[in-house]
């Protein structure tokens, strides 16, 4: 697990937008090729 503040690692924020196709709901957690957006999916 890599955990990033997106809050003050603005390459950070870039990717985690990258991953969520521009949804700023956090936790975005990707595993291999599986991106979840919020809690349960839920975002």
């Amino acid at each position: 697990m890599t955990y990033v503040d997106v809050s003050k690692d603005a390459a950070g924020m870039k990717r985690m937008l990258e991953h969520s196709r521009g949804d700023r709901t956090v936790p975005v957690i990707v595993e291999g090729k599986k991106v979840t957006v919020g809690y349960n999916g839920a975002g």
